[in-house]
């Protein structure tokens, strides 16, 4: 399952997602969306989980936090 993680920082590195979200399980894929024209991160990247399950632990656990 893929999750959309938005309100990113300019700075946050899909090494970054990997360590706050590999607590709920493996992850798959973890990517910051760069824009091509200006190498800055679009502000929102994904993280993909091989079971649905730790995606759902995951999004009850960050949801709406900062």
């Amino acid at each position: 399952m893929n999750l959309y993680i938005g309100n990113l920082s300019a700075e946050t590195t899909e090494q970054d997602l990997r360590k706050v979200f590999a607590e709920f399980g493996e992850i798959l894929v973890a990517k910051v969306i760069i824009d091509p024209q200006t190498g800055l991160s679009k502000g929102f990247g994904f993280v993909e989980f091989g079971d649905k399950f730790h995606s759902y632990e995951a999004m009850d656990a960050l949801d709406m936090t900062h």
